[in-house]
């Protein structure tokens, strides 16, 4: 039987969208957290986020002092690309002649559909990790963007040599991944002793996790229990999970401040419902995709640090 695109879509919506979908990136720590407190928007030009980056007038003042008045510049605005993904898949005359029957075009349906969201989830973990663009079409301005450390390639509008403390921090000294290493990580990306100015996640691999793991005493091994109820193994190091990532690069620790991190969507483009349609040029083809458009921002390069040189022992 030929399918309909009524009854292609009929049954998305009652088979398949009325169940929970896993399109929230359970399997990469990083898009997970970042998810959970996402923001959506309508619109713009480009994606702005206000920088904090001086001080007022200030002094010591007496009888006679004359207090300041002058006007001092404070605020300055990163403005970060649109970024955008897709995936789709398709039923074709074959799929429709071998698929007979409710069941088997429930099951054919469900597949497809599944297979788009593991392929929008892999390609969006992997691309987080990356400055992903492809023929000039801009994916996640991510973390190979914000650990760039030619001073004069912007990052976010704004390069190091226009304003020093926006320089990315990286460091390519050998270090070993054990209680000290993660000090000295820790070191490079706080900028205050509060917990605000501290690193809340530390994103490595699972090679250098375990070696940090047996680092530590059997009785001071803790783990962050929403992170390990949502399927992540992690340890904690001053509060901060070390949680592994198969989509981290090897000998390599990230050490985020997520608190500075914004994942922006699209309102019209977060994660579009899969809807079936003809194929313009395939007639027996029918088409579903899914779309998200946003992007990783950032409002302190500070506040992040990178090791590239990072070993087990």
């Amino acid at each position: 039987m030929a399918f309909t695109l009524d009854e292609l879509n009929a049954m998305t919506k009652a088979y398949i969208l009325g169940q929970a979908e896993d399109i929230y990136f359970k399997s990469h720590p990083l898009l997970f957290l970042l998810m959970k407190t996402q923001e959506t928007v309508n619109g713009g030009l480009t994606l702005d986020q206000p920088l904090e980056v001086g001080a007022g007038n200030s002094g010591v003042y007496g009888p006679s002092t004359v207090i300041s008045a002058t006007r001092k510049e404070i605020y300055n605005m990163a403005k970060y690309p649109w970024g955008a993904y897709y995936a789709s898949n398709s039923i074709d005359l074959d799929d429709q002649r071998k698929n007979n029957g409710e069941s088997a075009i429930v099951k054919l349906v469900k597949g497809k559909l599944e297979n788009i969201n593991k392929t929008l989830k892999e390609k969006m973990a992997a691309g987080i990790y990356l400055d992903d663009i492809v023929d000039g079409v801009q994916g996640f301005n991510g973390l190979a963007a914000l650990f760039n450390t030619n001073a004069a390639v912007a990052y976010g509008g704004i390069t190091a040599n226009q304003y020093a403390p926006w320089a990315a921090k990286v460091d390519t000294d050998a270090v070993v991944g054990n209680f000290s290493g993660f000090q000295k990580i820790r070191r490079l990306a706080t900028t205050d002793t509060n917990a605000e100015g501290m690193p809340n996640l530390y994103l490595t691999t699972q090679l250098l996790r375990d070696a940090f793991e047996a680092s530590l005493q059997t009785l001071v091994r803790y783990s962050d229990k929403k992170m390990v109820d949502a399927g992540f193994s992690n340890i904690l190091f001053d509060s901060a999970p070390v949680v592994a990532d198969l989509a981290q690069t090897a000998s390599r620790v990230d050490a985020l401040n997520t608190r500075k991190l914004r994942f922006v969507s699209h309102e019209d483009y977060n994660f579009t419902k899969p809807e079936w349609r003809a194929d313009r040029l395939q007639p027996d083809s029918m088409v579903a995709d899914i779309r998200w458009s946003g992007q990783l921002t950032n409002s302190d390069r500070r506040a992040h640090a990178r090791f590239t040189a990072v070993s087990a022992s």
